[in-house]
């Protein structure tokens, strides 16, 4: 994983807008990072950076607001691929 990379998204996604932004590390369910990662790549208010060498997944989330972001963080979390999620970091202007 590469920090400048995801430091780069959290930037962007700071400079664009002015919502919650939070990171998590999922960590996929056995023989699932694929399927997670794909699934994760269809919600727009997701940003995903897999792991090259293990089996975990960055998630930047950018929402409009508190409650938007709880619902993601409740479909994510709901999601059969995904064995665990913890938040990283969360920055609200």
């Amino acid at each position: 994983m590469d920090y400048a990379h995801y430091k780069a998204i959290v930037n962007t996604r700071l400079k664009k807008t002015r919502m919650p932004i939070k990171s998590y590390l999922a960590i996929p369910r056995e023989q699932q990072k694929t399927e997670l990662e794909n699934v994760l790549s269809t919600l727009p208010e997701c940003e995903i950076i897999p792991s090259e060498n293990k089996d975990v997944i960055v998630i930047v989330t950018d929402t409009p607001n508190e409650k938007d972001d709880s619902l993601l963080f409740k479909k994510i979390n709901s999601l059969d691929q995904l064995d665990l999620i913890t938040l990283v970091s969360a920055f609200d202007n």
